[in-house]
């Protein structure tokens, strides 16, 4: 059983900050943190796209050395796809699901939808009430 919740993106240059933001609250809701994060290829492209545009946004982003598995920076030329995210509490991996929808335009982006989820805890009764699931945790 998969514990998820819904969040937006309004407008694609504070993907970053809302990411984060959802992140702590999936945290306020269900006292831990997730490790999946859903979206749609749109979505994902989105995020790659503005990583690679924006120089400060491609400043935070490291690749994992093949044979050493240490981060590395990026050359400036090189283009990267991200497929994780991670906070100094969390760190999230990527799923594609091309059955969230695109969402509707507005006038300065179009809406992102995407899934925060922890699929580590299973309950045989659910969904449960905030007070049953701490109460599952002890």
């Amino acid at each position: 059983m998969k514990i998820e919740k819904k969040y937006l993106i309004n407008k694609w240059t504070d993907w970053n900050h809302t990411l984060s933001e959802s992140i702590e609250d999936f945290y306020l809701n269900f006292s831990f943190h997730p490790n999946i994060i859903e979206a749609n290829d749109h979505t994902y492209s989105q995020f790659d796209f503005l990583i690679n545009e924006i120089p400060s946004e491609k400043q935070k982003v490291y690749k994992l050395n093949d044979l050493t598995n240490k981060p590395e920076k990026l050359k400036d030329n090189e283009y990267i796809g991200i497929s994780a995210f991670e906070t100094m509490k969390a760190s999230i991996d990527f799923a594609i699901d091309n059955q969230i929808p695109r969402g509707k335009p507005t006038r300065y982006s179009t809406e992102l939808y995407f899934f925060l989820i922890d699929e580590n805890l299973r309950f045989s009764n659910f969904p449960l009430s905030h007070e049953e699931f701490l109460g599952q945790l002890n």
